[in-house]
């Protein structure tokens, strides 16, 4: 189903936890068409509404990004915002930080991100 496109869209990482929750919700009341990004579907209030889109992806597992960013374009051609917002930390000093830490942070933080612009850049409103 594809969404209005006469209103404004943002795609937003880490939508349905932490400060996300709280960027969902001021993006709605402004009347944009939301596409929340995350590793579970919480149920989030709006998930009845024509202009909130649930899309499951772990940015750990680049096929799981992938697999985000064609739905996303199933259902929107045009994004204005594209708000990174998820992230990951452990706290751990460098000396305790395994590899296996290391490389989740990298691709969860980083690798998903990029990936993410990469394959929605076309999609994304240009403004002069």
């Amino acid at each position: 189903m594809m969404i209005n496109d006469n209103l404004k869209t943002v795609v937003i990482t880490g939508a349905t936890g932490g400060i996300g929750v709280s960027i969902v919700d001021k993006f709605y009341k402004m009347g944009w068409n939301i596409i929340a990004l995350g590793r579970r579907d919480n149920g989030f209030k709006y998930s009845d509404s024509s202009r909130y889109h649930f899309v499951l992806c772990d940015l750990e597992d680049i096929n799981s990004v992938s697999d985000a960013c064609t739905n996303i374009l199933k259902v929107t051609e045009s994004i204005d915002v594209l708000m990174l917002n998820a992230g990951a930390v452990e706290m751990a000093s460098i000396k305790d930080s395994s590899q296996h830490l290391i490389d989740k942070l990298f691709k969860i933080n980083f690798c998903s991100h990029f990936h993410i612009i990469r394959m929605l850049e076309d999609s994304i409103r240009l403004r002069d």
